[in-house]
């Protein structure tokens, strides 16, 4: 399965974009990182499927991320 995560600026952000993927039928979970850039809060989302179209999602509804990674999943 096609994998992405995006690094979050707030733990709140991670769960708005959840909350906000998951009611459009993603498979997402917010995880805790280890090692936090130095731009991030140390949570990002971990999302499964079409990430170009959740990206979009995130987007449109200004959910705010540090940085989008493709791969992985």
């Amino acid at each position: 399965m096609k994998g992405c995560a995006a690094e979050m600026p707030s733990y709140t952000y991670a769960v708005k974009g959840e909350k906000l993927l998951k009611a459009r039928g993603y498979q997402c979970e917010v995880q805790r990182e280890e090692a936090p850039s130095e731009n991030g809060c140390g949570y990002s989302l971990k999302i499964y499927g079409d990430c170009s179209r959740a990206k979009n999602i995130l987007d449109s509804y200004a959910i705010p991320y540090t940085s989008f990674v493709y791969g992985g999943g």
